[in-house]
């Protein structure tokens, strides 16, 4: 009997990833980056079941996992809450690839560059006037109401002046 000495990277594997996803009714590209690295404790299990060919199984785990949850996530958080959306993929993915004996430690999914249609990217565009828009109206209305708060303001300062003023001269007169 011959046996073959295998050998499995101890150090951090890069995954680079382009997926089409799809959430929202829009179709999209984002590139990720997955950094994994493998457990002593489960090669054995790893090489039962994927030989060393380990890595397309994961990749394609992970693609699946990540376009799962791109579908269920809404639109607006791929650019507001781009951490946020990382975060819950990586979460999917490990519990996805548990079988695989693989696990994503936190904060190794990174995404990249998104990329949306253009006809999604002139919505946002015009989302991101229309706020503008809203917020520089509201600026608008907040400064004519301090402008005539103070207006008001100043008018009872100068009534009670001149009340003070006739109220002093008065009492000079009177001494």
């Amino acid at each position: 009997i011959t046996t073959t000495l295998i050998r499995f990277p101890a150090r951090y594997q890069r995954v680079e990833l382009n997926l089409i996803v799809f959430a929202n009714g829009v179709e999209f590209d984002v590139d990720a980056e997955v950094y994994f690295r493998l457990s002593k404790d489960t090669l054995g299990a790893l090489y039962s079941k994927s030989g060393e060919n380990y890595l397309a199984s994961f990749r394609s785990a992970i693609l699946a996992s990540m376009k799962n949850t791109a579908a269920q996530t809404p639109l607006m958080d791929f650019i507001q809450e781009r951490a946020k959306v990382a975060e819950q993929m990586r979460l999917n993915v490990n519990s996805n690839v548990t079988e695989l004996h693989f696990s994503i430690d936190p904060y190794k999914l990174l995404l990249h560059r998104t990329v949306f249609p253009q006809r999604t990217q002139e919505q946002f565009l015009q989302t991101a006037m229309q706020t503008l828009s809203n917020a520089k109206a509201d600026l608008a209305r907040n400064v004519t109401l301090i402008e005539k708060e103070t207006d008001r303001l100043v008018e009872e300062i100068l009534a009670d002046i001149v009340v003070l003023n006739r109220t002093a001269r008065a009492e000079a007169d009177a001494m």
